[in-house]
């Protein structure tokens, strides 16, 4: 007797209890001994083919059923179940995948390195420019404006500046201001370090970021401008 002789017989004991159906009368309507219907219902023997098509007229079912040993309505039900589970599964493993995925470019920084600090001109900066999927930073490493623009000691004394950061020549973000004066030009950026966080902007339009500083002086302004794009070091 194997499970599935077992489970035929389990299905048709249940239908025929279903109808209020003895053994013995089972068996009258095929035409069949009771201990027919009995080995049938134990799993000891299977029905022909002829008087499974009988139990299921008699029993109000179907032929696939009664081969199946189960309705054949519950098994499309657990056949759809198990299709819908598999496809929940496999849908929250890719949602998981995807979300493991913008988690980790929203924290993923793209680093560039920007340096003129070796080349002659009237202003020097180095720095980085980090960009994640929401922001940017640009980091003010260094920053010298050359004392060369200046005659004697007194004449690098300024009155203010103004440290500007724009994009697309729209201004972003100022900063204004000598907290001791008079002060040499030298002395305000001696240790100059910034932070500029501003909304995301993409790599190839870094070209568009420009710095600018404006010292004041005399009632006069002087405006020295430096673009970090045309200063990216290659990454090695």
């Amino acid at each position: 007797m194997d499970d599935d002789s077992k489970k035929i017989g389990n299905y048709i004991t249940y239908l025929r209890k279903k109808k209020g159906y003895s053994q013995k009368e089972l068996g009258d309507k095929l035409f069949v001994s009771n201990n027919t219907i009995s080995k049938w219902e134990r799993g000891s023997l299977l029905p022909d083919i002829d008087n499974i098509k009988k139990l299921a007229d008699i029993l109000d079912t179907n032929v696939e059923s009664i081969i199946y040993g189960e309705d054949k309505n519950i098994r499309k039900s657990k056949k759809i179940k198990f299709i819908s589970i598999f496809l929940i599964i496999i849908s929250l493993i890719i949602f998981c995948l995807v979300a493991i995925k913008i988690i980790k470019n929203h924290y993923k920084w793209t680093i560039k390195t920007f340096d003129n600090t070796k080349i002659v001109g009237s202003v020097k900066v180095r720095g980085q420019i980090a960009t994640n999927m929401e922001r940017t930073i640009i980091y003010i490493q260094f920053l010298s404006v050359d004392e060369m623009y200046y005659g004697t000691d007194q004449d690098k004394i300024i009155d203010n500046y103004r440290l500007q950061l724009l994009y697309n020549d729209k201004l972003l973000t100022e900063e204004v201001g000598i907290e001791d004066h008079p002060r040499s030009i030298y002395k305000v950026f001696e240790y100059y370090t910034r932070n500029f966080e501003i909304k995301k902007i993409e790599e190839k339009e870094y070209d568009k970021i420009e710095l600018r500083i404006i010292v004041e002086k005399d009632g006069n302004n002087y405006m020295y401008s430096f673009k970090p794009a045309g200063f990216i070091q290659e990454e090695h």
